[in-house]
């Protein structure tokens, strides 16, 4: 039985949901290859943690580009080799201070449903709120990424108790006697230290 999953073209600026699957009416184009216009772009879709992969599967949905930028011909929609992404694209200004008026808010006490007039609920309050849930976005990837980053630097760094007799065994072969038993000491001293941090 084949477990692998289907993949489905979904659009990689932030806080774009569309997908082929639902919009199967759009196109999605790749983001570049070449390292400037790819950075370019990441920058514009507000997704620099994607500069060091190289990979076809992350796609820019049609929506974010002007009409001029797509080319249609008989089979399908073609991107000009200039165009850049320049519709619906998050703002950084916007993110930044949505981030920093859900931090300042989420620290005082908050009133209760009855204290708010309904006449003050405005489209302004309700954008600042899908503008917070972006923000808890930004804020969930960057910890899972830093998160992966920190257990591939544990696996790297972690000396299995095999590896550890082997070097010691290979000390004792390869060294005299004394510098075989320094050596040793030090490793013991620094694999001590390490797994006391």
């Amino acid at each position: 039985m084949n477990s692998s999953k289907k993949f489905i073209c979904r659009c990689s600026v932030f806080g774009c949901m569309k997908n082929k699957e639902v919009n199967p009416e759009l196109s999605f184009f790749s983001i570049p290859m070449e390292y400037k216009r790819r950075l370019q772009w990441l920058q514009l879709i507000g997704r620099e943690e994607l500069a060091s992969v190289t990979s076809h599967r992350h796609r820019v949905c049609e929506i974010h580009f002007n009409v001029q930028d797509v080319e249609e011909n008989s089979k399908r929609k073609l991107l000009k080799k200039t165009a850049s992404p320049c519709l619906f694209l998050p703002s950084p200004y916007k993110v930044d201070r949505e981030i920093q008026t859900y931090l300042s808010t989420s620290s005082t006490s908050t009133q209760t449903e009855d204290a708010i007039p309904l006449a003050k609920i405005s489209s302004d309050n309700l954008i600042q709120t899908a503008g917070l849930l972006n923000a808890d976005t930004i804020l969930k990837r960057k910890l899972k990424s830093d998160l992966s980053d920190c257990e591939k630097r544990i696996k790297v760094m972690e000396v299995t108790e095999e590896q550890e007799d082997i070097f010691y065994k290979m000390c004792d072969r390869f060294l005299s006697k004394d510098l075989s038993e320094i050596v040793k000491a030090q490793a013991r001293l620094i694999l001590s230290n390490t797994a006391n941090r």
